[in-house]
């Protein structure tokens, strides 16, 4: 272990890192405060064999200077998207994407914390900044031994170097651009979660989506609050709000979007109009429906592509094709792993697998794999703009709206989003939960 205690200290590390990739470790100083709005409390830096520890805030010991990560060599990170909200590094090398492509356990902190950090985080639930009061000694024991979990995990590893590349060079940086915008809550935030850790700062939460998960596609929650789950009749979505005056939260809804994207990989082309609509036609050979048929269009069709295709059915050219698909990727399974053509993400060692099963872990990854790239668009077209995309949820995209910007903002978003014709429903409100359909107006 090295303190760097003096300018000379940080200076030779910073020679160290530019000669040399490393291990990287940042101690925030609130450990139950979102990255967005904590601050640094101690980096630590292993190069070679050597830990080195630098700090930032944290009383045990003086701040001489900010460490100055290399352009070239790469850096080492349990977790790189949190990273990307203190540093805005290249050549990060994210090591739980390689545990999560491995088939390895992820790395968690808090599997590390000592003994003496397990006190303070109890008795010290409600202070700020209560990683400053566990003492350095302690925070370095914690970073030891995740240090060597890190180095038995990369031992071990072994994965699709391509699939990573998808990941750690475009998909993490993306979803961390959007955790950074932060939601805009009212008064009835904490009514509807009074337990939460993730509390405003200045009105605004941080939620945080979680890449790693079994289809790929991202959960999204923190503190207690579950992003990915706020329904309007529990009242929870009212919670949320514009932070602008004048302004207003924007959403666009895709229509049948797992059907268009399913037919855009199998080469079906629906007619223009409703997909809902079609198919309820073809289900009721009837040439108009009726408002309950409509819905029970969207409900069969719900059921035959993730239940499987009955027979009777095969006669539309849609269900036909993805009979076929699905038997074709069943076959590619069952010599040992279908490959995403985009992310390059494998489908493998399922439990219980079946043609559906696999089917729909193929589904849920499309969705994700183009949600990250036009959720990279539109953050790209309003990188200059007040107006802010918030959050998404699968087949929904959540932006707060400056009014001052006018539609034409609006209609921009939506032509990102529409690209390959995937036509999107646009509702507006005060708060999340009050919705008015705008989706013509915007057409004129």
């Amino acid at each position: 272990m090295v303190i760097v205690d003096s300018k000379q200290k940080l200076e030779h590390l910073n020679k160290l890192i530019d000669e040399q990739d490393c291990l990287v470790e940042v101690i925030p100083s609130d450990y139950l405060n979102h990255p967005c709005v904590n601050s640094i409390s101690l980096i630590m830096i292993q190069v070679k064999e050597e830990i080195w520890v630098v700090s930032y805030n944290h009383p045990d010991l003086e701040c001489f200077g900010e460490v100055e990560f290399c352009f070239l060599n790469k850096k080492y990170v349990v977790d790189s998207k949190n990273f990307y909200h203190y540093f805005d590094e290249p050549n990060v090398m994210d090591v739980n994407l390689i545990a999560y492509l491995s088939g390895l356990s992820l790395i968690e902190w808090r599997n590390h914390v000592t003994t003496t950090h397990e006190q303070m985080y109890r008795q010290y639930r409600d202070v700020k900044n209560c990683n400053h009061l566990v003492p350095l000694t302690k925070h370095l024991e914690r970073v030891e031994n995740l240090f060597e979990d890190v180095s038995r995990m990369l031992g071990q590893a072994d994965f699709n170097k391509e699939c990573y590349e998808w990941y750690n060079n475009g998909a993490i940086k993306t979803y961390s651009r959007l955790e950074n915008s932060g939601i805009m809550t009212n008064g009835k935030y904490l009514e509807h979660f009074p337990e939460t850790t993730n509390r405003p700062t200045k009105g605004l939460v941080y939620s945080e989506y979680n890449l790693y998960t079994s289809t790929g596609r991202p959960s999204n929650r923190y503190g207690g609050v579950n992003f990915a789950a706020l329904k309007k009749e529990d009242g929870t979505r009212e919670s949320f709000t514009s932070r602008y005056e004048k302004g207003s939260l924007v959403s666009y809804d895709y229509d049948a979007y797992h059907i268009r994207l399913i037919g855009e990989q199998v080469g079906y082309d629906f007619k223009d109009g409703s997909i809902h609509e079609e198919l309820g036609k073809f289900y009721f050979d009837k040439k108009k429906l009726t408002k309950e048929e409509y819905n029970e269009s969207k409900k069969k069709s719900f059921q035959l592509l993730y239940g499987g295709i009955d027979k009777e059915y095969l006669g539309h050219g849609f269900f036909k094709k993805v009979d076929g698909f699905v038997k074709e990727m069943w076959k590619e399974y069952k010599k040992g792993v279908v490959k995403h053509p985009v992310s390059h993400f494998e489908i493998k060692n399922l439990e219980n697998p079946n043609p559906q099963k696999v089917f729909n872990y193929w589904i849920q990854h499309t969705e994700t794999t183009r949600n990250t790239e036009v959720l990279k668009g539109v953050l790209d077209y309003l990188a200059n703009k007040k107006t802010k995309l918030i959050m998404y949820t699968y087949d929904s995209f959540l932006l707060d709206f400056d009014m001052n910007e006018g539609v034409e903002v609006l209609k921009g978003v939506q032509m990102v989003l529409e690209r390959g014709n995937y036509p999107t429903k646009v509702m507006v409100g005060k708060n999340y939960s009050e919705e008015v359909n705008i989706t013509n107006k915007l057409t004129t």
